[in-house]
């Protein structure tokens, strides 16, 4: 990306420059962590459903391991998500036209010859 932004201020005049980034290590990390120990929970709760005698059990094992099921899918998809964020960053780069300070063009050394040549021709044609 740097390369990139040390291009991109060659094309032009760069009038700002705003860089931003969210750090996002802890945050993913502690997803890791928390998704692994959802995993573990559900393990458990399977395990439990195996060894459930009544019909009230069995429900209520089932319930936690749904809501234990749709945690572990939003973190999957949280991790999933800032993956791909740090693959793929966004920079918008904005142009104005370049305008540089013009200075009237002035003539050679062989160029006044012409100047003088025009100015006479033009004396002889037009007459204001």
């Amino acid at each position: 990306m740097e390369h990139y932004l040390k291009y991109a201020r060659t094309l032009g005049e760069v009038e700002n420059e705003r860089i931003t980034g969210t750090d996002i290590t802890d945050q993913y990390r502690d997803d890791v962590i928390r998704l692994e120990s959802l995993r573990t929970i559900r393990d458990r709760y399977l395990a439990l459903l195996d060894r459930a005698y009544s019909v009230n059990e069995i429900l209520t094992i089932e319930r936690e391991i749904e809501r234990i099921i749709i945690a572990i899918e939003q973190l999957e998809g949280r991790i999933r998500h800032a993956e791909q964020s740090v693959a793929y960053s966004n920079i918008t780069v904005n142009f104005r036209e370049f305008k540089e300070v013009s200075r009237p063009a002035r003539p050679g050394p062989v160029g006044w010859v012409f100047v003088g040549l025009y100015r006479g021709i033009r004396w002889l044609f037009v007459w204001d």
